[in-house]
């Protein structure tokens, strides 16, 4: 609910059009590079997501804009790509490719769960670990 709207992302949507035109169109290229079908192809799309997340001016649009176009199922995809040991090392089975998927995908996660903690927090929201 708290990323439907609710705070005013249509005003700042009329301010940005041509800038969200480009971040739209950035957008789907990272969402078509985490759904290709080649590792590498969605191993860099990954990669390119955390850098643009370091550079967003609007999170709460940035990552309601990810949302809507699927993005949580395939990094959940990549990041489990490969077995763990407790530690969350990889397992020394898996191939160097694979373990290079999944820690894209699971710093891509990391990234957006942080973008999301501090959107709750400017809503008044605070994130406890349990």
């Amino acid at each position: 609910v708290l990323l439907s709207g609710r705070t005013g992302a249509h005003a700042r949507e009329a301010e940005g059009a041509a800038t969200m035109v480009s971040d739209e169109a950035a957008t789907r290229a990272i969402m078509r590079g985490i759904c290709a079908p080649d590792r590498a192809a969605r191993t860099l799309a990954a990669t390119r997501l955390v850098e643009m997340m370091g550079g967003v001016e609007d999170s709460e649009l940035f990552v309601a804009r990810l949302l809507r176009a699927g993005v949580l199922l395939p990094l959940l995809r990549m990041a489990q790509c490969v077995k763990r040991n407790g530690d969350l090392s990889p397992h020394a089975s898996c191939a160097e490719a694979a373990v290079h998927e999944a820690d894209a995908g699971l710093i891509a996660l990391s990234q957006l769960a942080l973008l999301a903690t501090e959107i709750l927090a400017r809503a008044g929201w605070e994130v406890v670990p349990e």
